[in-house]
C-alpha cells in the first residue's frame, strides 16, 4: 500500500471502485453490443437508422471512457505525488477532463432522445 498525500479511509477505496467502474464499462459495452444487433436486423426508415447509429456510437464512447476514467484512477491512486508531482496533476487531471466530456455526451444523447422522441409523436 503507498503511503498516501491525503491519508483517509475513503482514499483505500479508491482501487476497488476503479475496479467497478471497469467492470461496469464492460457490462455496458457488452449491453450496447447485444442491444445493436437486435436492432440491426430488424427494418427502419432512415431517421430512425441514422438515430441509433449515433446513440449506439455515443453510448459506446461513453462505456469506453468510464473503463479510461477507472483505468486513470487506479494509476493514479499508486503514483506518489510528492515524487511525481507532474505525473499526479496530469493524471488527475484526465480523469477531470474525461469526466466533464462524460458529462458533455449524457447532456447531448439526452437532447437527441429528446428531439428523435418529438419526432415521432408529431408523426403520429
Amino acid at each position: 500500500m503507498p503511503q498516501l498525500f491525503f491519508d483517509s479511509p475513503l482514499l483505500r477505496l479508491l482501487p476497488y471502485l476503479s475496479a467497478m467502474l471497469v467492470l461496469l464499462a464492460i457490462a455496458m459495452l457488452w449491453n450496447h453490443q447485444r442491444r445493436w444487433r437486435l436492432t440491426a436486423g430488424r427494418p427502419m426508415d432512415a431517421a430512425e437508422r441514422d438515430y441509433r447509429v449515433s446513440q449506439f456510437r455515443r453510448r459506446t464512447q461513453t462505456a469506453t471512457l468510464l473503463a479510461l476514467i477507472g483505468i486513470c484512477m487506479f494509476v493514479g491512486y499508486w503514483v506518489e505525488p510528492r515524487a511525481h508531482p507532474r505525473v499526479f496533476g496530469a493524471i488527475w487531471l484526465g480523469v477531470m477532463l474525461i469526466t466533464l466530456w462524460m458529462i458533455g455526451l449524457a447532456m447531448f444523447d439526452a437532447i437527441e432522445t429528446g428531439r428523435y422522441f418529438s419526432r415521432i409523436s408529431r408523426r403520429r
